[in-house]
């Protein structure tokens, strides 16, 4: 799932208000470790680049501590 300018808090930092966002990314478990997610996430992108709802500079995403597999993206 992906976002675009749809979150906003008073303690938000300008630059974010502004953003492309990756709210959720899941890979069911039995097809992880096979290189999905990866070209998976590389489409995503590909698709974010084309500014489908406006452009910007930014793209951003969370994770959960303890995930370092997302830490890293």
């Amino acid at each position: 799932m992906i976002g675009h300018n749809s979150e906003e808090y008073e303690e938000m930092a300008e630059v974010y208000r502004h953003s492309y966002c990756l709210w959720s990314f899941m890979i069911d478990q039995r097809y992880q470790k096979r290189g999905y997610g990866r070209d998976a996430l590389k489409l995503l992108l590909d698709y974010i680049r084309t500014f489908p709802d406006g452009e910007e500079s930014l793209w951003s995403t969370s994770w959960e501590p303890g995930n370092d597999v997302a830490a890293k993206l």
